[in-house]
């Protein structure tokens, strides 16, 4: 009987120590208070310093307009839009641990991105930057020395997970296609000269109008030569439509517009000013065609089918007659 009761007692002590310390651990985490995080006008960002693998990217700049340093690259506008936005809005919503296992969260000096934020030569924010959850809805992060980690708000890795030739501005032609007069077109020692002219509209043929007194409607754009022969204006649109807004692949850093010569198409197409690009023969391998723009000082690759799209053949370009179809 005696027995009994001690075995009680020794139940009641572990009951309570349990209930302890229960409500201790949740004391403890229910007070903790995440930090709250100051907000920062992203207007005012002047740099950003996005660090990993012993390698820092520079980038500078205000509003709109940044560069990659030190080459002063042009960097692409979305993609800096896209971290001024996280770094300006950066917030916390829970505690994820205070134990320092950094690899777990891809926090450790190998998997980890630093991201520094400036106003002027003032350090703004400072925070590591880990692998997203599993929810793909919060990012792991730590905040300047701050040992903890922490979940932050929507997923964000990819957006500094990258590298200088990703950053770049990938623009390398731009105009108005209103603005657009003629294009002079050479190929293998071939030239093709098209300019745009307005021509009263051809009346539909009884085989193919919808209905039978169906007149001319006013005039029609159309592309032709010196000599009145009318060109594809389909193909010679699609031309001018892609070089218009113009993005390439990436860029050839090792090399520069000297280095190339014959290239084996070329586009000139004028308006209110001069625009030109030069496509040279690929690699027998290679997936993508060298090339120069008047826009551009850097040489760049374009995409296979890209290149191939804009290089139309002559007999493309000029309309056949009936007989010829």
């Amino acid at each position: 009987m005696k027995l009994k009761k001690e075995y009680l007692i020794l139940f009641g002590v572990i009951v309570v120590l349990l209930v302890v310390l229960l409500i201790g651990g949740r004391g403890n985490k229910m007070s903790y208070r995440v930090p709250d995080l100051a907000g920062i006008n992203e207007g005012n960002i002047t740099k950003i310093e996005i660090s990993s693998e012993g390698d820092t990217i520079v980038l500078s700049g205000k509003d709109s307009s940044w560069t990659i340093l030190p080459q002063e690259y042009t960097a692409d506008p979305d993609k800096v839009s896209s971290m001024l936005d996280i770094v300006a809005n950066l917030t916390l919503t829970e505690l994820a641990a205070e134990a320092k296992d950094y690899q777990r969260y891809e926090l450790d000096e190998e998997k980890k991105i630093t991201v520094n934020a400036y106003e002027g030569d003032e350090l703004v924010r400072s925070f590591d930057v880990g692998k997203v959850s599993s929810t793909y809805r919060h990012t792991f992060v730590r905040i300047g020395e701050d040992s903890r980690v922490y979940f932050a708000r929507e997923s964000f890795r990819s957006t500094f997970e990258v590298d200088r030739g990703e950053l770049r501005e990938k623009t390398v032609m731009s105009f108005d296609l209103n603005e657009i007069t003629g294009i002079l077109i050479e190929q293998e020692g071939s030239t093709l000269h098209f300019s745009k002219t307005m021509m009263p509209a051809e009346a539909p043929s009884p085989e193919t109008a919808e209905e039978p007194a169906a007149k001319p409607a006013g005039v029609q754009e159309v592309w032709q030569t010196e000599d009145g022969t009318k060109g594809n204006k389909t193909d010679i649109d699609s031309i001018v439509s892609q070089l218009a807004d113009l993005k390439c692949d990436s860029f050839i850093e090792e090399k520069s517009k000297d280095d190339f010569a014959d290239p084996i198409y070329s586009v000139k197409i004028t308006g209110g000013k001069d625009y030109s690009i030069k496509i040279f023969a690929k690699d027998e391998e290679a997936d993508t065609y060298p090339a120069v723009t008047s826009e551009t000082p850097y040489v760049f690759f374009l995409a296979t089918w890209k290149a191939e799209n804009i290089m139309k053949t002559a007999d493309v370009l000029v309309e056949k007659d009936e007989e010829e179809k």
